[in-house]
């Protein structure tokens, strides 16, 4: 058996009685599904309880770890990293900018994924349905704000994509070819307003997910 295995023991409630789900899926691979698929099948079991490894308090407690890492490196990168980079010359700056990056990169998108995984599972205890949030208009209450937050969380995941994967990288790549080029300083100022979107748009998905468990 491997030694990386999260087991779900998931009830459903039905006329009153809770049966433990025995299906096929027993032993889920989290690092061989994708994360649609995972949000798939949390969403799609309805308003459940999930008990052993993924009770409510780790659930909580990993949607928060996940979010610390992701919105606290941000702030480094903007408040720590960037501003003492001014120092150095450009093909310097250029390289940690590049080195620094990548780093974060790896770790942002795991936040992120475990950010949407945790996220879908929370929600789904909150009585959460894919037909009560994609399908179902709703002019107030729990399921609106989700709504909204999914849309943000989807623009991030947009903007977070295009910054890390085209913007970001030739950025830096002109920026080390061509120092003093246009299209590098373009890149560059590009790149740090994605960047600074991308904060306030964590910002408001913190101040919903706020909402969303206090009312």
């Amino acid at each position: 058996m491997p030694s990386m295995v999260t087991r779900l023991a998931v009830c459903v409630l039905d006329n009153g009685q809770c049966f433990q789900f025995a299906g096929s899926i027993r032993f889920i691979h989290v690092s061989c599904i994708p994360i649609k698929l995972v949000v798939r099948f949390i969403l799609d079991r309805g308003p459940c309880r999930i008990e052993s490894e993924l009770s409510y308090p780790a659930l909580v407690w990993l949607h928060l770890l996940a979010a610390f890492i992701w919105i606290g490196g941000m702030f480094f990168l903007v408040l720590v990293l960037v501003p003492e980079l001014k120092v150095l010359d450009d093909l310097t700056r250029a390289r940690l900018v590049d080195g620094a990056g990548r780093r974060f990169r790896a770790a942002g998108w795991a936040s992120l994924c475990l950010l949407v995984a945790t996220g879908a599972a929370l929600a789904s205890v909150r009585g959460a349905t894919l037909e009560s949030v994609f399908l179902t208009s709703h002019e107030a209450g729990f399921i609106r704000l989700l709504q909204l937050k999914l849309v943000i969380v989807a623009i991030i995941l947009a903007v977070s994509a295009c910054h890390d994967f085209v913007i970001g990288p030739g950025a830096t790549r002109l920026w080390q070819n061509e120092p003093d080029g246009t299209a590098a300083a373009n890149l560059r100022v590009a790149a740090r307003w994605m960047g600074r979107v991308t904060l306030v748009l964590a910002l408001a998905a913190v101040w919903l997910g706020v909402r969303l468990v206090r009312g």
